[in-house]
Parts: structure tokens; C-alpha cells; sequence
């Protein structure tokens, strides 16, 4: 068992399998961190402390208070952990990131916090490899949560030190999404990060639901499943909620929760669908 290591994931169900994994082999167990603010999505900030304010503004405004505990949370948990690294020089990070903009961002953010503790940093990327499903099928995996148990047994052997120049080039990476102002971040491919605007899904959405009316929450679903990256299903919520004061979408029928309405695309002009943006320039 390896003493001193914190282990970082950023999704839920990825930690309890993480976790699962130690009873097998308790070579690395350790404490689990989970990040819970999805920064594929929402403002962001070179400055950690408006980064912070602007998205806790932002996730109140589309999915209200309760969203943006996250933020707060894991500003407590980055906190809390630079303090632990401080107070014993044989405390490592493991962070753990598949293939998917979530991951990937989430790994970049944690940099600036962990830039003081350079050679006690690991990155374990799960990119483009190949794992077993539970009937022993060869599948890659784009979410931590994917990977069975026993197969993270195999997957620490990707452990490698995040070296000063990844700390540097990725840093400045991250700075440069900063500035460019996009609120939505897909991943290309590798480490490599897209700004998009935050209307890119729209005309997906509209078109699955041009000929009859759909269930929000199966829309929602749906875009998710085809989407390596899994959005998260609050933006896509908000944009069903954008498309709907503009128009572009029609309900039938009153509705308490926009996951339970049925939607339908509203016929304009022929050629592409309505782009709806939204301004959000108090929050860059």
C-alpha cells in the first residue's frame, strides 16, 4: 500500500469504482477527490478567484443555487489539498482523466493549484486505451466510470509524472481558453481542447425533434450518447430553455419541469435553425 497519495477523478461513479479497485489491491490505495464543477462548460477565468465568482454566477442563473455548490466545494477541496502538500513533502497527487473535455479541462484547471509541488504530481490519461468490458469484450473507455474495478489495476501502471514543462505549456493552455471568452469546451482529440460557441448543440437538438414531439429529458439523452464529451445535462437543459423563449421551440402543453415537457421544432425559414446566444459578458 502506497502511503500519502490523493487521488483525484472527476466524476461520481469513476471514485466508487476507483475506490472498488483498492479491495483488490490496496497498492495505491489512498484519499479520493472528486471534482464535482464540470469546467467543459461556463465561464472561465485566468484569475482563480473570478473564475470562481463568475461560475458560481453562471451556474445559478441555468440550473439555480443548489447548482453551483460544486464550485464552492471544490474551492474548499483545492484548498484543503494544497495545505495537505505543504504539511508533509511525502504526499503525491494521482489525477486521473479520460477521454473526454470534462476530464481533460478539469486536469488543466488543477495546475495553477498544484504548480508548487512539481515532481509529486501524476497524470493517468486514458487516452485511446483499449479495456474489458464485463464479458471480456475490447472496448476504450471515454469515462472513468466505464472501467471496471480490476481493470484500474491495470490502468495505475499509466501513472507518469506531470513534468515542469507540462506544467508550463499546459498552464498556458488553459490560460489561453481563459481569455478566448467561449463557454463551451469540446475535446479534438489527445490533450487538445476547442472553445465553441455555446449554440453548438442547438441545431442538434432541433433537428431530433423536427417531425414529432420528444420528451426534453430523452433529447437530452440522446445528444449526451452521441457526444463522446457527455455534456453536461444542465447546459443542454438551459439551451432547451434559450430555444424556447426564442421560439424555435414549441411545448405541448404546460409542463412544472422542462425535463418532463414534450418538444417540437417550430418550422422558419427554410436552411439552418435559429442560433440563440446568449450574453454573458458580465460573467467573462
Amino acid at each position: 500500500m502506497m502511503e500519502n497519495l490523493i487521488h483525484i477523478v472527476f466524476d461520481e461513479a469513476g471514485a466508487e469504482n476507483l475506490k472498488e479497485s483498492f479491495a483488490l489491491d490496496d497498492i495505491i490505495a489512498g484519499e479520493i477527490l472528486v471534482i464535482e464543477d464540470d469546467l467543459a462548460c461556463g465561464p472561465l477565468a485566468p484569475d482563480a478567484g473570478q473564475q470562481k465568482s463568475s461560475r458560481r454566477r453562471w451556474w445559478e442563473a441555468l440550473a439555480g443555487e443548489e447548482a453551483m455548490g460544486g464550485v464552492d466545494r471544490d474551492w474548499e477541496k483545492l484548498r484543503d489539498l494544497g495545505q495537505q502538500m505543504r504539511q508533509d513533502e511525502n504526499n503525491e497527487v494521482w489525477i486521473w482523466a479520460a477521454q473526454n473535455a470534462r476530464d481533460v479541462c478539469g486536469y488543466y484547471n488543477l495546475l495553477a493549484s498544484l504548480a508548487d509541488f512539481t515532481g509529486r504530481v501524476h497524470l493517468i490519461y486514458l487516452n485511446n486505451l483499449p479495456f474489458l468490458n464485463e464479458k471480456g469484450g475490447v472496448f476504450y473507455p471515454v469515462r472513468l466510470m466505464e472501467i471496471l474495478p480490476r481493470e484500474f489495476l491495470k490502468a495505475r501502471r499509466l501513472a507518469r509524472e506531470v513534468t515542469a514543462a507540462e506544467f508550463e505549456v499546459d498552464g498556458e493552455e488553459w490560460n489561453r481558453l481563459a481569455a478566448e471568452g467561449s463557454l463551451l469546451r469540446i475535446l479534438e482529440g489527445g490533450k487538445k481542447i476547442r472553445g465553441e460557441a455555446e449554440s453548438y448543440f442547438d441545431k442538434e437538438l432541433l433537428n431530433r425533434c423536427r417531425l414529432d414531439y420528444v420528451k426534453a429529458w430523452r433529447l437530452v439523452s440522446q445528444v449526451r450518447q452521441k457526444n463522446r464529451d457527455h455534456i453536461s445535462e444542465a447546459f443542454l437543459y438551459g439551451r432547451l430553455g434559450k430555444l424556447l423563449e426564442a421560439q424555435a421551440l414549441e411545448a405541448n402543453g404546460p409542463f412544472r419541469q422542462l425535463r418532463d415537457a414534450e418538444l417540437k421544432a417550430l418550422s422558419h425559414t427554410p436552411g439552418e435553425p435559429p442560433i440563440i446566444e446568449d450574453d454573458h459578458e458580465n460573467d467573462r
